[in-house]
């Protein structure tokens, strides 16, 4: 019996002392050799995003159905050549790592998001941009060339083009209370 008693005091003196550990505003700090705590240092890697949360990420996929529907509709009409518009991924990965994957002759289109740190990619394939720039021109979007380079009147057209997709994107963007995109930094060599 006395080995029981003794075995239940060192229990609960065993819980307070575990209770005092965590209550103690030091506890996980080390003291420095004059007797004082320093703070423990948290390593933070900042070469992974935050998250989005489940409920974020169903949102947001909901709004970007949205905009391709109604882009679709938009370039179907404006280019005179049926445009059908998909969300290939919807990731939240580093800059580095989002356009790590694309295919070298991508247009990434740079979306900035209110403060210039916060950045979107929109790739757009070279063929696209092609039949799309032929159709704007009043040819056919079918006798463009599947491949060529882009000239500086390409460009500034598809500035345009861009232009118009990433204010569609900040209507969609801005319902979900996001706020207003702009289109920032074109390329096609990989360094937007």
């Amino acid at each position: 019996m006395a080995a029981g008693a003794d075995g239940d005091a060192g229990g609960a003196q065993g819980v307070e002392e575990a209770r005092g550990a965590d209550s103690d505003p030091t506890h996980g700090e080390r003291e420095h050799d004059g007797g004082t705590p320093t703070p423990r240092v948290e390593p933070l890697d900042f070469s992974q995003p935050t998250k989005f949360t489940p409920e974020i990420r169903r949102r947001v996929a909901a709004a970007l159905d949205a905009f391709c529907e109604d882009l679709a509709l938009e370039l179907t009409t404006e280019l005179k050549t049926e445009v059908e518009m998909t969300v290939e991924s919807l990731t939240q990965q580093t800059w580095a790592a989002a356009r790590a994957p694309l295919p070298t002759n991508a247009v990434s289109v740079a979306v900035q998001e209110g403060s210039p740190h916060r950045h979107m990619l929109l790739s757009v394939e070279l063929p696209f941009v092609l039949r799309a720039l032929e159709a704007l021109l009043g040819g056919k979007a079918a006798d463009a060339p599947a491949e060529r380079h882009l000239t500086d009147v390409d460009w500034a057209l598809s500035h345009e083009l861009f232009d118009g997709i990433v204010a569609r994107l900040s209507t969609a963007w801005r319902e979900i209370d996001g706020p207003a995109l702009t289109r920032g930094e074109t390329d096609i060599e990989g360094d937007a």
